[in-house]
């Protein structure tokens, strides 16, 4: 079995999320969208509870109708934190890669002729495209 080298990889995962310091507030709102979406999801089985000893209990519509308004608020609630969770994070990781693309380009223009002529264009065009993608996924996903 191949012994990992850690101090590689703590340096490779420094040099990844230093692309990450500019957006941290990005980030931020994506994971309190996602905290109250959370908070949202556990509310639910609450209310059902309360419905069922307060308002099944004493069969009163009034407390049936009461919690079944709270009940569809908290699903409106998630869809809208669900929406604002994915657009910021989706966001985050689209202006991430559009800074890794500029700073390529850039290297890109500034290599030489010779440098060109060592692979064929494919493998250069390839493996940009493919190695940024894969970055897109790991910040986004």
């Amino acid at each position: 079995m191949k012994k990992r080298n850690f101090k590689n990889d703590w340096a490779l995962f420094s040099y990844i999320t230093a692309y990450i310091k500019p957006y941290l507030g990005i980030l931020l709102l994506a994971t309190i969208a996602l905290a109250g979406n959370l908070v949202l999801l556990l509310l639910r089985p609450y209310l059902t509870k309360q419905v069922i000893d307060l308002g099944f209990a004493t069969n009163d519509i009034t407390v049936i109708e009461y919690y079944a308004v709270i009940y569809g608020l908290t699903i409106i609630g998630s869809v809208l934190f669900i929406f604002v969770e994915n657009y910021f994070l989706k966001s985050f990781g689209q202006k991430i890669i559009y800074n890794i693309r500029a700073i390529i380009f850039q290297k890109i223009l500034h290599k030489s002729h010779d440098e060109f002529y060592k692979l064929p264009i494919g493998n250069w065009v390839t493996r940009i495209t493919n190695d940024v993608e894969s970055l897109r996924t790991l910040y986004t996903d």
